[in-house]
């Protein structure tokens, strides 16, 4: 390897590790893929050019475009993926940040529209007031893709704070022509409601029994007394 390849080689390195910073995943993987060709066709121009295309310039020309629609293409499939889960982290969560008070409308118009024929706005309405859903302080844990069907995946969401009850839920989504949306049920928010009023009945029937419990006792304090 001469100087001038050498220095070629040290330049792809630095931007590689330049290009690892600021990416990760199948965008990285892709990225020092197309910088270790580069390199190859950098330092082997001219034995390629005089081995494999002749030295005939339109071979080379047709060689190189049709090795960068390969590249374009590849970049392309494997960028899909990284939008789709950039617009499912956004879209859960303005949804998250929607289910308050005044602004439940606006998390409905997220959900999908296969759960808008089985849930109305009516009754999503009324359901989240009813147990006066607000969630605060949320995280998105991660984005997971159905491998056989790539339009429907689950986003996991925790929040220290509750997500109707729980600490931490999986909403399935669905890609459908106006973007990404959350698959939404009644029974999310019913069990809330549920779990509410059980909570309840449970310490209302416990301060029944030490109710029961004080005035037993005093009466066998005065019993013992007469």
């Amino acid at each position: 390897m001469d100087r001038q390849n050498l220095y070629v080689a040290l330049l792809n390195a630095v931007l590689g590790v330049a290009i690892s910073l600021m990416l990760n995943g199948n965008l990285l993987i892709y990225a020092l893929a197309f910088i270790a060709i580069l390199t190859i066709l950098i330092i082997e121009r001219r034995r390629i050019y005089e081995k494999i295309f002749r030295q005939k310039i339109w071979f080379a020309v047709a060689g190189y475009a049709a090795l960068g629609v390969v590249m374009i293409v590849a970049y392309t499939m494997i960028n899909r993926t990284g939008r789709d889960k950039v617009e499912i982290i956004q879209m859960t969560r303005d949804f998250m940040k929607h289910i308050k008070p005044d602004e439940y409308d606006k998390a409905y118009d997220l959900i999908s529209d296969t759960s808008k024929k089985t849930y109305s706005k009516e009754n999503f309405l009324k359901d989240n007031q009813r147990v006066a859903a607000k969630i605060e302080d949320f995280r998105i844990d991660g984005v997971e893709f159905n491998e056989f069907d790539k339009q429907k995946a689950v986003v996991k969401v925790s929040s220290p704070f509750m997500i109707y009850g729980q600490s931490s839920m999986s909403f399935e989504c669905v890609e459908q022509e106006n973007g990404w949306r959350l698959v939404f049920t009644p029974s999310i928010v019913q069990s809330k409601g549920m779990q509410a009023s059980q909570s309840g009945g449970g310490s209302r029937s416990t301060s029944r029994r030490r109710s029961s419990g004080g005035s037993g006792s005093l009466g066998s304090v005065f019993r013992s007394m007469f």
